[in-house]
């Protein structure tokens, strides 16, 4: 593969490790990639613009009705 991001790489390396697609439930929680395994960065601030907490306000209400 190749233009790999630093976390999709640390992602593969953690499915790799631990024998399984999804890392999720990884034993080794000294590691030091374990915070990165999901790959995304936990210590990331995710700007959301108005428009983006609208859509998302919209379909929390939509999932609520449907339930």
């Amino acid at each position: 593969m190749t233009n790999l991001t630093p976390l999709k790489a640390i992602k593969l390396h953690c499915q790799d490790c631990s024998g399984d697609d999804n890392p999720k439930h990884c034993p080794c929680k000294n590691c030091p990639l374990y915070v990165f395994r999901l790959g995304f960065n936990p210590n990331a601030k995710r700007e959301v613009s108005e428009e983006q907490k609208e859509k998302l306000l919209l379909n929390l209400r939509k999932r609520g009705q449907n339930d």
